[in-house]
């Protein structure tokens, strides 16, 4: 079994809250080209803003993952 990152978990929570993403990229202390990247699954945000992100909305980081049976290829490095 893999964990993978749900992309669309992100902007759900950031737009139930009235954030765009410039906006919640500064809140963050990132860019909004990492914000955008995570929400379409181009890259994976670090450890250490995944936790960042789940204390911002109050949510566990377990959240942000879905188990799945697929063989899962990460492209490019962790980033954020």
């Amino acid at each position: 079994m893999n964990w993978i990152f749900n992309r669309d978990r992100l902007p759900a929570l950031r737009e139930s809250k009235g954030l765009t993403q410039d906006a919640f990229a500064e809140q963050i202390g990132t860019s909004k080209q990492h914000v955008s990247r995570w929400e379409t699954g181009d890259l994976v945000p670090s450890t250490s803003t995944i936790v960042k992100i789940s204390n911002k909305f109050g949510v566990s980081p377990s959240y942000f993952f879905i188990q799945s049976d697929q063989y899962v290829v990460r492209h490019g490095a962790e980033n954020g």
